[in-house]
């Protein structure tokens, strides 16, 4: 057989293997292309995604940081009120029972006597001073109470409004017309010779062991009335949540 009959097959073979070749390199080619623009989308999706979802994650973030400053700070004032309403609540409630209490006739032995002379007394105008000295010397066993209250005007005007202030006006108020009373007598005790009953000294008495209730009885209770109907519904309220 001569070797060139055997060209022709060898050489169409190698054309179709050629072509197949570039066939098969076509469609991978195309298969890859295909397969990156799809990688490419779901790349392009997936950072959308994740933008739209750190996004919306920031937002929550902001959101529940403002719901938390906004509850602390509802919170803050909650417990600020409460605190004051209970802090004057209870001054205001042992201020009108130290008031009640200094202003009560009956005595027991000894009260009074921790009064220090300033210069030569009788016994009549000594024992008239330290009666007179019974109710400062009452009051002064619950200043804290007074103090309290002068001291927590400001902030009840903040917080609980003018209404409040004027109920803790009146209460000290109060106490300074006995207190004031008290001092009176005992500096005037000397102007009769029987100061238990000089008439000048009467409006002194009155005000502090004159008929009860009185008009200082009735401010005081209307004080605390007042604060009570203020305070209460803060007391009972539940925190903010």
């Amino acid at each position: 057989m001569d070797w060139t009959t055997l060209i022709g097959p060898a050489v169409v073979a190698a054309i179709i293997i050629a072509v197949m070749t570039e066939r098969r390199l076509r469609v991978d080619m195309k298969i890859a292309e295909r397969r990156f623009a799809l990688d490419r989308e779901l790349a392009e999706q997936k950072f959308e995604f994740d933008k739209a979802l750190a996004t919306h994650k920031v937002d929550l973030d902001v959101a529940l940081a403002e719901r938390k400053l906004s509850l602390d700070q509802a919170l803050a004032v909650w417990r600020r009120r409460f605190d004051i309403a209970e802090q004057v609540l209870a001054a205001a409630y042992e201020a009108r029972d130290a008031l009640y209490w200094a202003r009560t006739r009956v005595t027991f032995s000894g009260e009074g006597r921790a009064r220090v002379a300033t210069e030569p007394e009788s016994d009549e105008i000594k024992k008239a001073r330290d009666q007179a000295f019974i109710p400062i010397e009452r009051l002064t066993e619950h200043a804290k109470a007074f103090a309290a209250l002068q001291t927590v005007q400001d902030a009840v005007a903040a917080h609980l409004g003018p209404q409040a202030v004027q109920s803790i006006i009146d209460i000290l108020s109060t106490y300074r017309k006995i207190t004031s009373a008290a001092h009176h007598l005992i500096k005037y005790a000397s102007w009769s010779k029987d100061p238990m009953t000089a008439d000048g000294l009467r409006p002194f008495r009155q005000a502090i062991w004159g008929e009860r209730p009185d008009d200082n009885d009735k401010r005081v209770d209307a004080a605390i009335q007042q604060l009570d109907a203020i305070c209460r519904p803060i007391l009972s309220a539940e925190a903010p949540t």
